[in-house]
C-alpha cells in the first residue's frame, strides 16, 4: 500500500513534496531501500510551522521514519518528533503530527 498525500485531510496544511507514494508500507524494506531517504515528504502550515517525515538513516533498511514538526526553520527544537518503524505506527504519526502542526501557535 502506498501512501498517497491525496488520501490525507492536512487541516490548512499545504503539501510542498511527496515522495511516501513510492514507498509501500507492505512490503519488504530491504526491496525498497534506494527510495528510504530523508526527504520523504514536507507540509508546511501558517505561523512558520512544518512537518517533515523523513528515514533515518538515509537507505538504511534498520533505520526508522522519523516525523517531526518544527516551527520557524528550528530545527534543533522540534515541537513534535516521533519515530516509528512501521506503515502503521507512521500514519499514527502522521496524524499526531497534524494536529501539533494545526494548533500549536
Amino acid at each position: 500500500m502506498n501512501m498517497l498525500a491525496t488520501e490525507i485531510n492536512w487541516n490548512d496544511g499545504q503539501v510542498r513534496y511527496w515522495n511516501l507514494d513510492l514507498v509501500d508500507l507492505y512490503r519488504s524494506l530491504e526491496a525498497q531501500a534506494d527510495e528510504l531517504t530523508e526527504d520523504l515528504a514536507q507540509v508546511v502550515y501558517p505561523g512558520g510551522m512544518i512537518l517533515d517525515i523523513g528515514w533515518y538513516p538515509s537507505m538504511a533498511v534498520d533505520g526508522n521514519f522519523v516525523v517531526t514538526v518544527i516551527r520557524n526553520e528550528d530545527w534543533e527544537s522540534p515541537i513534535f518528533k516521533v519515530s516509528c518503524a512501521s506503515g502503521n505506527q507512521l500514519q499514527e504519526a502522521i496524524g499526531a503530527a497534524i494536529v501539533a502542526a494545526s494548533t500549536t501557535v
